[in-house]
């Protein structure tokens, strides 16, 4: 572990290789489907082990201005072979590269974070200053992934893992100065040990309505609703004031699938399938004939792939679905939805949600139609037209999506 920070020969040939092999590794966790939502594929998205990377050149390097040149160099070839690879595996194809300029940004801020990251080898007081700013935002990441692990046993545990770690090794093997070394170690441990006890104290909930009251679904508030297996979190039959109507909330704990039962006053029990993921989720009542699956759904072509939109019971989606097939180009905003104003109004019930979730499609107003590829909070009111399973996730540019009846049929 010494020699890697300060005993390697690190020439323009070594680190050519280095950003190569970096870039081709990369990649790879990108395209392989099974390392979606994995450990291994966190290096595709977020800065821990790129720190890393960038402290081993820092500490192998001969001078300041080597340190700024090499961290550049290594960015500028490996980011962009990144992308170049992923281009014919990715629905994005060549407007994957929209991503590249934020990581373009970084590369040219390697410049002056190379040449000055290049003091911590002065083994002084301000070099550990110099070095804090990595630690607290490995530190972040760590919290981040150690509530995904939470949620979703046992994904994420190798990168919570190398979080940690690096946390503590880096002042270890950064600094000679027994004191730093000391007190970097014990700053560290305690940012560890806090981060882990908010993870416990306020565990990683995922918070949505599964299912609302309606022809499909009969139930209020004189019915129970329970997870055949309390580990996965709860739900309860609440009443939407503002939309006048029950629906089942629920508050997820775990990712997996897990049974839901509606239990009218009289013993009698609807089972729903749920399939629970970090951020969105799957709901099939049992016992459906196939007639019944393919009810009250529409399909949504998005990038050349099918998704299923399944449909709210209300008046808004009984007009909606009547302008279909329908090919819409939706326009991005705020990074986490696209949107498209119909060319006539639809009727609206809208309530806030207080929580947008990842695939929800809502209308906004009375003729707003918004597709929603993140989740977050939010303090706006929406009439709800449905839920999207698997819903991908999208650039920051407009797209046409197209939204037409699924195997031609309708309920409605």
């Amino acid at each position: 572990m010494k020699k890697l920070f300060g005993e390697i020969n690190l020439t323009w040939k070594k680190l050519i290789i280095f950003s190569m092999l970096a870039g081709v590794y990369t990649a790879l966790m990108a395209i392989i489907p099974a390392l979606k939502y994995t450990s291994f594929n966190t290096i595709t998205t977020t800065f821990e082990v790129w720190i890393f990377f960038g402290i081993l050149i820092i500490m192998n390097s001969k001078s300041n201005k080597d340190a700024a040149l090499k961290c550049f160099v290594f960015f500028l070839i490996s980011q962009p072979l990144i992308y170049l690879l992923q281009v014919p595996f990715s629905y994005q194809g060549w407007n994957l590269f929209g991503y590249y300029k934020y990581w373009f940004i970084w590369t040219i801020l390697c410049l002056p974070m190379g040449y000055i990251g290049y003091y911590m080898k002065k083994d002084k007081w301000w070099g550990y200053l110099i070095l804090l700013p990595m630690i607290l935002m490995v530190a972040d990441e760590y919290s981040r992934y150690l509530s995904s692990f939470m949620f979703s046993y046992p994904k994420y545990l190798l990168i919570s893992l190398f979080c940690a770690v690096t946390m503590i090794i880096y002042p270890l093997y950064i600094f000679k100065n027994k004191k730093i070394k000391t007190v970097g170690v014990i700053i560290s441990s305690v940012l560890i040990i806090v981060m882990t006890i908010l993870c416990f104290i306020d565990h990683p909930v995922y918070s949505t309505d599964v299912l609302s009251n309606g022809k499909e679904n009969k139930f209020d508030n004189t019915y129970k609703a329970y997870l055949t297996d309390s580990k996965y979190g709860e739900v309860k039959i609440i009443y939407e004031q503002s939309i006048e109507t029950y629906m089942v909330h629920a508050d997820f704990k775990k990712e997996g699938k897990t049974n839901m039962i509606i239990e009218s006053p009289n013993g009698d029990k609807v089972e729903y399938t749920i399939e629970i993921k970090k951020d969105t989720y799957k709901i099939n009542k049992n016992n459906k004939k196939e007639k019944s699956d393919n009810m009250n759904k529409i399909s949504v072509i998005i990038n050349n792939n099918n998704y299923i939109l399944n449909l709210e019971n209300n008046e808004t989606v009984k007009e909606f679905i009547k302008v279909l097939p329908k090919e819409f180009n939706m326009k991005e905003l705020n990074g986490n939805e696209k949107y498209i104003y119909l060319d006539s109004s639809l009727p609206t019930n809208s309530y806030n949600p207080k929580q947008i979730n990842k695939g929800d499609v809502m209308l906004f107003g009375d003729n707003c139609l918004v597709i929603f590829y993140k989740s977050f909070n939010t303090s706006y009111s929406y009439t709800k037209i449905g839920h999207i399973d698997n819903m991908p996730s999208l650039d920051n540019t407009n797209i046409n999506i197209k939204f037409e009846l699924y195997n031609n049929k309708l309920s409605y």
